[in-house]
C-alpha cells in the first residue's frame, strides 16, 4: 500500500515550517496506527509518503481485505487531522487536507535490505512498483483508493464496494492491470476494535475517528514507545548484514 498527501508540494510551499512539522508529525503518527491497528507494518516514510505492507514478516490471515480496510480508516482518520488544523489551513488559504492510495496484491522479495552499515527490513519487487504506480494513477481518474485486480480476486465477497475503472499498462510494465476505486464496505461492525478480528474483513474504518479525540493520545501513545517499551536489538540482532535473511512472500 502507498499513500501520500495530494498537492504537499503547495502545502510545504504555504506553511511555517514549524506548523509543517506539528501537522505532517500529527498526520503521519495517525496514518502509522491506523496501519497497525489492521495489522499492518509501515515500511517507509518518505516526506508525506507512506509504504504500508502486509503478511511480512509474520503471516497476516485475509491480508488482502485487511489493507483495503485500513485505506478506507485512513480516509476517514483523515477528518480528524483536518478538523484539528481547520484554522491553520484556512488562514493560509488551503483545502483541507486529502490522501491518495494505491493498493496491490503480488510476490515480492522481503528481508533486510541497506548497506553494511545502515539497513533496514523491507520489500522490494515488482508488486511494490505497481502499488506506487497505482497512488500516482489515482490522480488521472479522480479518485481516493485505487486496488488492482490481483487485490480485488483475495477480497471476501459480499464485503467491500468497489467500481471497475479502466484495464491499463502502467508505465514500466508490459502487461496490462485491471484498476478498481474501493468505495467503501458494505458490513459495518461498530462495537469492537478491528485489530480483534481474526479475519479482518468486517473492521470499520468509522471505529477510527472516535478513537483519536484528542491530541494528546497521540503522544501518550508515542511516548509509551519512548519509555523502553520498544524492541530493542540483541548483541545478535544488531550484527545482522543486509542479506542474512530472504523470504518469498504474497503481500499487499
Amino acid at each position: 500500500l502507498f499513500s501520500d498527501i495530494k498537492g504537499f508540494t503547495s502545502i510545504s510551499e504555504a506553511l511555517e515550517k514549524e506548523d509543517l512539522l506539528r501537522l505532517l508529525s500529527t498526520y503521519l503518527t495517525l496514518m502509522s496506527r491506523t496501519v497497525e491497528s489492521y495489522s499492518g507494518v509501515v515500511g517507509e516514510i518518505l516526506g508525506d509518503g507512506i509504504l504500508a505492507f502486509w503478511n511480512t514478516p509474520d503471516n497476516v490471515d485475509s491480508h488482502a481485505a485487511k489493507a483495503v480496510a485500513s485505506a478506507l480508516a485512513q480516509q476517514r482518520s483523515l477528518e480528524f487531522v483536518n478538523k484539528q488544523f481547520k484554522g491553520m489551513l484556512e488562514a493560509n488559504g488551503l483545502e483541507p487536507l486529502s490522501i491518495r492510495i494505491g493498493i496491490h496484491t503480488g510476490e515480492v522479495l522481503t528481508g533486510i535490505f541497506g548497506s553494511k552499515n545502515k539497513f533496514k527490513f523491507g520489500c522490494m519487487g515488482d508488486a511494490v512498483n505497481l502499488a506506487s504506480r497505482l497512488e500516482g494513477v489515482c490522480k488521472l481518474y479522480g479518485v481516493d483508493i485505487i486496488c488492482s485486480g490481483s487485490t480485488l480476486a483475495e477480497l471476501p465477497e459480499r464485503n467491500f464496494e468497489v467500481r471497475e475503472l479502466d484495464l491499463v499498462q502502467v508505465k514500466g510494465k508490459s502487461s496490462d492491470t485491471k484498476l478498481y476505486e474501493v468505495l467503501g464496505m458494505t458490513q459495518k461492525i461498530s462495537e469492537q476494535r478491528p485489530a480483534l478480528f481474526s479475519n479482518g474483513i468486517t473492521a470499520s474504518s468509522e471505529q477510527f475517528s472516535s478513537g483519536f479525540s484528542n491530541r494528546k493520545s497521540f503522544w501518550s501513545w508515542k511516548s509509551r514507545e519512548d519509555k523502553g517499551q520498544g524492541k530493542e536489538l540483541s548483541s545478535d540482532e544488531s550484527t545482522w548484514g543486509p542479506v542474512s535473511f530472504f523470504e518469498q512472500k504474497q503481500l499487499c
